[in-house]
C-alpha cells in the first residue's frame, strides 16, 4: 500500500478520553482542506457516535453523579463551558472567555475548575518586565497570567490563584482541596513548586525541582505526582512519588526503576497527549517508555510494590484503568491511533491505513559498546534512496507510533531510516544524559555508525543518501552536513544554527543551554560556538533546504535566517520556505494546508536531489 500526501486528510485524531459510568468519550479531530481548519467532536464508545455537534467540541468532563457532561466549544476567538445531561437534551452555555483549559469537576459535583489567563491591559507598545516574555505556540505572555478559577453551574465565577503564581497543573480532591503545580515570577524555566490550596492558605511541599502530573488519591489523603530535583540535568528521568497529607511526609515509587515517566515517542499523528498518571482504588497506574514503546504499570500504595501491567510494540496516548481492563487510546508504528481495551481493538477510525508495511527494528553496538536502537523502512528496490530522519528533543524517542512523514516518504520511493542515539528517552538516565555539554559528539557518532550499520547489513546505497530532522533533529542536520559532505540532500526543520543567539532569542534560551551547552555565552562563548553549526558553514557542501515558521520562539527564525544567509555567503545550493502564522508545533498542530505543503516540500527537495528511479 502506499500513501499521497493528500491522505493527511484522511487521518482520524483521536484524544481526551474520559469514563463515565457506563460508557467512554472521547474526541475526534479532522482537518478540513476547504476551511484549512480542524473540526472536532465528542463521541460516545458505547454507540460509536457523535454526541455533540462540534464544529470544535474538546474535553469532555463527566460529572460524579454521572449525569452530565461538561465539555468546552470554541466559537470564533473565544471558548464556551458547556454542559449537556447525558440522557439527551440541549447544552447550555455555562461560562465564555478568550481561553479556558483543564477544565475538571469538584468531587461533590456543584461546580467546575479551569485555567484561563489573566491579562493586564496594553497598548499596540509592549512595556515588558517579565521573563521569559513569549513562548511557543503562546505568543507574547509577559502581560498574561495563567490562573485558576473554579465556577458555579450558574455561572459565578471565583479567582483561587492571583499573582505572582502562574498555574501550570492541578487537581481537586474528594476536600475540596487543591494541590497546583505553580511557578512565580523570575523563577527559571523547568523549575516549579506543589502547594496544597485550603480556601486561603497556600502550603508548599518541601521538596525544589520540576513537578507535572499531578493526581489526588480518591480518598484525598494522597497526592501522585512526577517529580525531577533537576540536580543533575534538566533532562533527568521523571520519577512517581506520593505526598501522605496526613504524615506529611514524601515517598518515591519508582527511584529503584531507571526509566523515566511519560510518553515521549514522537508522532505527527496526534492531538495532544493525557495525564501519564491514574488512579484506581488504592492502585496507581503510569505510564513509561520502554525502548521505542509504551508500558503501562501498577503500584500497590500499602505495599509500596510496582508490576507491569500491559505492555507491546504500541505508542499509549491517553489511558483509563478500570475493572474491566485498561481502555487507550493508541497507535502502533504503522497504524495510526485507535481505541483499545488491553489488546482488543475498539475501533477502525482509521482503517484506511491498515496494511502499511512495518519497519523492521535493529540494534546495533555503537564504537563504545553502547547499544543502540533504530528501525528501517525498506522498500523492495535495495538501490533506493534512503532518507536518514533525526528527532527533536534530544530526550524525545522514535518507536512504536505512528509518523504519516515517514512513510509519504517511503511510498515516493526512499528508505526511511531513524533511530534512538545518545540523548533519546526510553533508555537508562546516563544514556540520556550523555550528551550533556557534549552535542555533535556521542550523539553524532551513533548516528552515523547506526546508518553505516544500516549501509552494510541492509545492501543500501552509500552513494543516495538524504537527511532531515526538526528542532534538535535540525540541528544535528545542521551538524552533519557541516562535518560530513556523504548526503546528497537535506532538509533542516525548525532547527538551531547559532547557540549564541539561541541563548539570548528562544522562549527556553538561558534554561536549555545553560544545561546542555554549559554555563552562559558571556563566560563560555568559545564553546558556544563550537557547538554552533553556523560556525561549519563554510564546509557545507550539500544542498539545503531550510523549514522555519515565522512564529518559532522555541527556536526563533532568526537561527533559519543566519543559516541561510551564511550558505549564500559561501555560495551553496540553499534554499528557504517560511510558514506565516505558525510555530514550533507546524508538523504536529500546524493549518492542515500548511503541514500539507510542509510535506510536499521535504518530498519533493528529495525528489529533485536524490533522483529515486520509478
Amino acid at each position: 500500500m502506499k500513501i499521497g500526501v493528500e491522505d493527511f486528510y484522511r487521518i482520524r485524531f483521536i484524544s481526551d478520553l474520559e469514563p463515565g459510568k457506563d460508557d467512554i468519550y472521547f474526541v475526534i479531530t479532522e482537518s478540513v482542506k476547504k476551511r484549512n481548519d480542524y473540526e472536532s467532536r465528542i463521541w460516545s464508545l458505547k454507540d460509536l457516535n457523535e454526541f455533540t455537534s462540534g464544529p470544535r467540541d474538546s474535553s469532555p468532563k463527566i460529572s460524579p453523579d454521572g449525569k452530565y457532561m461538561s465539555f468546552l466549544r470554541k466559537i470564533e476567538s473565544k471558548v464556551s463551558i458547556m454542559r449537556i445531561p447525558l440522557k439527551g437534551g440541549e447544552s447550555v452555555q455555562i461560562a465564555q472567555r478568550k481561553d479556558v483549559s483543564s477544565l475538571k469537576w469538584s468531587k461533590k459535583g456543584n461546580k467546575l475548575f479551569f485555567i484561563s489567563n489573566q491579562e493586564e491591559k496594553s497598548d499596540d507598545v509592549k512595556i515588558i518586565k517579565r521573563y521569559p516574555f513569549y513562548f511557543n505556540g503562546k505568543g507574547f505572555i509577559y502581560n498574561k497570567r495563567p490562573t485558576l478559577f473554579s465556577i458555579n453551574l450558574d455561572g459565578r465565577i471565583k479567582k483561587i490563584t492571583d499573582s505572582p503564581y502562574i498555574v501550570q497543573d492541578y487537581d481537586v480532591s474528594i476536600n475540596d482541596e487543591v494541590a497546583a503545580i505553580l511557578s512565580i515570577d523570575g523563577q527559571k524555566l523547568y523549575w516549579n513548586n506543589l502547594y496544597i490550596i485550603r480556601g486561603r492558605k497556600m502550603e508548599k511541599l518541601p521538596m525544589e525541582g520540576s513537578f507535572s502530573d499531578v493526581e489526588f488519591s480518591p480518598d484525598g489523603r494522597y497526592i501522585a505526582f512526577t517529580y525531577s530535583d533537576n540536580s543533575s540535568s534538566i533532562f533527568q528521568h521523571r520519577r512517581l512519588y506520593i505526598y501522605d497529607i496526613y504524615k506529611k511526609s514524601a515517598k518515591c515509587l519508582t527511584c529503584d526503576m531507571d526509566i523515566s515517566i511519560g510518553n515521549s515517542i514522537n508522532s505527527d499523528s496526534r492531538m495532544g497527549m493525557g495525564k501519564h498518571i491514574k488512579w484506581l482504588n488504592d492502585s496507581l497506574y503510569f505510564l513509561a517508555n520502554e525502548g521505542g514503546s509504551s508500558s503501562i504499570f501498577s503500584v500497590d500504595i500499602k505495599k509500596f510494590r510496582h508490576k507491569k501491567i500491559l505492555s507491546g510494540e504500541i505508542s499509549i496516548d491517553f489511558f483509563h484503568p478500570s475493572r474491566d481492563g485498561i481502555y487507550m487510546i493508541a497507535q502502533r508504528i504503522n497504524e495510526p491511533q485507535e481505541i483499545y481495551r488491553d489488546d482488543e481493538k475498539l475501533t477502525s477510525f482509521n482503517k484506511y491505513f491498515i496494511g502499511l508495511q512495518k519497519p523492521r527494528n535493529f540494534r546495533f553496538r555503537a564504537s563504545d559498546g553502547e547499544e543502540v536502537e533504530g528501525w528501517a523502512l525498506l522498500n523492495e528496490k535495495r538501490d533506493s534512496p534512503s532518507i536518514l530522519e533525526i528527532h527533536g528533543g534530544p530526550k524525545t524517542s522514535y518507536g512504536n507510533a505512528f509518523m504519516f512523514e515517514f512513510y509519504l516518504l517511503f511510498s515516493s520511493g526512499y528508505n526511511v531510516i531513524f533511530m534512538n542515539p545518545r540523548g533519546s528517552d526510553g533508555y537508562s538516565e546516563k544514556f540520556a544524559l550523555q550528551i550533556k555539554g557534549h552535542y555533535g559528539e556521542r550523539d553524532y557518532l551513533d548516528i552515523m555508525e547506526g546508518l553505516d550499520y544500516c549501509m552494510k547489513n541492509f545492501n543500501l546505497d552509500k552513494g543516495k543518501l538524504g537527511v532531515t530532522g526538526g528542532s534538535y533533529g535540525g540541528f544535528m542536520t545542521n551538524w552533519i552536513i557541516g562535518h560530513n559532505d556523504m548526503f546528497k540532500a537535506a532538509v533542516t526543520q525548525r532547527s538551531i544554527s547559532n547557540q549564541i543567539s539561541f541563548f539570548g532569542t528562544s522562549d527556553i534560551g538561558p534554561e536549555f543551554n545553560g544545561d546542555q551547552i554549559g554555563g552562559a555565552p558571556f563566560d563560555n562563548i568559545e564553546n558556544y560556538w563550537e557547538k554552533s553549526p553556523l560556525k561549519y558553514a563554510g564546509n557545507v557542501k550539500t544542498p539545503l533546504l531550510i523549514i522555519h515558521s515565522d512564529e518559532d520562539y522555541r527556536c526563533p527564525i532568526e537561527q533559519a535566517y543566519q543559516l541561510f544567509t551564511a550558505l549564500k555567503f559561501f555560495n551553496r545550493e540553499v534554499e528557504m520556505a517560511i510558514f506565516p502564522g505558525e510555530n514550533h508545533d507546524l508538523s504536529r498542530s500546524g493549518k492542515p494546508n500548511h503541514r500539507v505543503k510542509r510535506l510536499e516540500l521535504i518530498r519533493d527537495w528529495f525528489i529533485d536531489h536524490l533522483n529515486p528511479k520509478d
